[in-house]
C-alpha cells in the first residue's frame, strides 16, 4: 500500500485499511508513505513492513524508473494517488496480480472515511454500514487536552482564544488540563507554558500514547483531531473552512464545530459543553 499525503488524510484511511487486512491474514502487508505514519499503522498490526516513500530505493519506483527487490513478487499493488501509467507498468512488469489506483480525497458529496470504505467494493468486501474505528490507547490518569495547531494558520484561531478555552474547562471541573504540540508548533508554547503543562509527542506513536485517559480533546481541523476521534476520545474540533461533510472528524464521541470567528466557536463550544458530563468522563 503506497499512501504519501498529510497526516489526517491517511489516518481516515485506515479503518478501510483495517478491513482489507482483516480479510488477507495470510498476505505480508507493505506500507509505503511517511515512516512516522507507517510505524504507527504498523503498532497497529496493519503492516509487516514499511519504506520511506522518498527513501534511495523507492524514489526510482515513483519516478516510473525501476522497481525495488522489496516489491518482487507483488501480489497487489494499492496507491492512494492518480492513474499513473509509468508506476503501472512496473508493477506489472513483476508480474503484479492486482493493481489499483485510488483518489486519495472525496468527492463533495461523501465524507472521507465513507469515500476509502467504498474502496472494499474493489477487493471483494462489503462495505460495513459503519466504520470500525481504531483501539483506545492505554489508559492513563484523567487529562483533558488542547490542541492550538494544524497544518496551516488559517486553519486555527488566534493563540489567546485556545488559552480562553483552557479557562472555561478548568472552571467547570475539567481535569489535568495539557495543551498538546507537534515538534513544528513549539512556537506557540510561549502563549500556555507560564499557566498550563504542555505535551510535546515527537511523533505519532506517542502523540496517540498521550491521549490515554484523556476525558476531553480540544482541537481544530488537524490529523491530530482525527487521530483523537477514531481511537474514541471524547473530541470537539473547531472548522473554519473545509466542509465537515466531507472532512468532519469521525469517532464514536466526536463533534465536529463549523464556526469561522472565535466568537461563533466559543458560543457552539458552550452550549455543545452543557451536553457533556465531566463526573461521567472521569
Amino acid at each position: 500500500m503506497s499512501h504519501r499525503g498529510a497526516l489526517g488524510d491517511f489516518l481516515l484511511a485506515l479503518p478501510a485499511l483495517a478491513q482489507i487486512r482483516f480479510k488477507f491474514p495470510k498476505h505480508h502487508f507493505i506500507g509505503l508513505g511517511q515512516t512516522d505514519y507507517l510505524n504507527f499503522a504498523k503498532s497497529l498490526g496493519l503492516f509487516d513492513s514499511i519504506a520511506h516513500h522518498e527513501s534511495r530505493t523507492f524514489l526510482p519506483f515513483y519516478d516510473g524508473k525501476t522497481c525495488p527487490p522489496e516489491l518482487k513478487p507483488l501480489h497487489t499493488a494499492l496507491f492512494y494517488s492518480e492513474k499513473n501509467p509509468e508506476i503501472t507498468q512496473l508493477c506489472k512488469d513483476i508480474g503484479t496480480h492486482k493493481i489499483v489506483f485510488w483518489p486519495p480525497h472525496p468527492s463533495e458529496s461523501i465524507h472521507a472515511i465513507d469515500h476509502h470504505l467504498s474502496l472494499l467494493n474493489e477487493f471483494g468486501i462489503k462495505p460495513p454500514e459503519q466504520a470500525h474505528f481504531l483501539p483506545a490507547p492505554p489508559a492513563q490518569t484523567p487529562k483533558t487536552l488542547i490542541h492550538p495547531g494544524a497544518g496551516s494558520a488559517a486553519k486555527r484561531f488566534n493563540p489567546e482564544f485556545y488559552l480562553f478555552v483552557a479557562n472555561e474547562l478548568k472552571n467547570l471541573g475539567y481535569p489535568d488540563i495539557h495543551f498538546l504540540l507537534g515538534p513544528q508548533e513549539q512556537d506557540l508554547a510561549t502563549h500556555y507554558k507560564a499557566h498550563y503543562p504542555i505535551l510535546t509527542p515527537d511523533n505519532l506513536s506517542i502523540c496517540y500514547q498521550d491521549l490515554g485517559g484523556c476525558v476531553l480533546y480540544i482541537g481544530n481541523d488537524s490529523g491530530v483531531s482525527h487521530l483523537a476521534a477514531l481511537c474514541g476520545v471524547p473530541t470537539v474540533a473547531f472548522y473554519k473552512e473545509n466542509s465537515i461533510k466531507q472532512w468532519g472528524i469521525k469517532g464514536p464521541a466526536s463533534y465536529s464545530l463549523e464556526a469561522p470567528t472565535e466568537a461563533q466557536a466559543m458560543a457552539k463550544l458552550q452550549k455543545h459543553i452543557r451536553t457533556l458530563s465531566v463526573t461521567s468522563a472521569l
